[in-house]
């Protein structure tokens, strides 16, 4: 049972935990008590406001639920487009694909949903992320847009971007072990690119290596929409 409070947002435990605890262990639990307590975390995470703590951080959810959502899609199409790639694709200079179309609009879409993805990053997080992390949301916005209407070399300044805004956000806004991932797949796709154009985008077999790439930001999607990101509110002084 104890275990199942710890579903509870942390601004809510900080507040209720331990008179939550003492009703609880004052008589035996049920199954509908355990019911009651998941969906009592489900709302407190949807509705994070705390009565009478309004000096306090409090999640930015809205951009932080919109940065959750284009994060999975971007990563559904991302491995879209990967698949379609692999399936149909035979290399540069042996035609087009009868998918060419439908693999240019995945290719935009994936692009255009990460560059959404590091505004609502930028718009939640508030600079929470570090300094520096703002300026490299900001480059990877505007480098995955430019990406996705065909900017080719632009797709490494994008990834640039990202990775600094990984690193910014790992321990703060997201766990260090789901920054790690993203960090090292968005490599993983700088390295792939630049092997596949410097073998004539022949090797088209090589492209299978950037679907990982897509399943970490459907992970980080996950991630965000269950924790939400910590927004930087100024707390009063008591001087205040």
């Amino acid at each position: 049972m104890i275990a199942l409070v710890r579903l509870y947002p942390r601004a809510w435990r900080d507040r209720y935990e331990a008179e939550f605890i003492g009703i609880l262990e004052s008589r035996p639990a049920s199954t509908r008590d355990r019911l009651d307590i998941v969906r009592g975390a489900l709302d407190a995470r949807l509705h994070p406001e705390v009565p009478g703590s309004p000096d306090r951080p409090r999640p930015a959810m809205q951009p932080a639920r919109l940065a959750a959502a284009a994060a999975a899609i971007a990563g559904l199409t991302w491995l879209a487009w990967i698949g379609l790639v692999l399936r149909d694709f035979r290399g540069w200079g042996t035609g087009q694909p009868e998918s060419a179309t439908l693999m240019a609009v995945l290719a935009a879409a994936s692009g255009l949903t990460l560059a959404a993805t590091h505004v609502f990053l930028l718009l939640a997080g508030q600079v929470t992320i570090r300094p520096f992390g703002g300026v490299a949301a900001s480059i990877a916005a505007v480098s995955f847009t430019l990406t996705a209407f065909g900017g080719g070399m632009t797709l490494v300044f994008a990834l640039l971007g990202s990775i600094v805004l990984a690193i910014a956000m790992a321990g703060r806004s997201l766990p260090v072990l789901v920054a790690a991932i993203w960090v090292a797949t968005s490599i993983v796709v700088l390295v792939v690119m630049l092997g596949f154009v410097g073998g004539g985008g022949q090797d088209v077999g090589l492209l299978s290596l950037l679907a990982p790439f897509g399943l970490s930001w459907i992970l980080v999607g996950v991630t965000l929409g269950w924790r939400g990101v910590p927004s930087q509110q100024p707390v009063k002084s008591e001087a205040d």
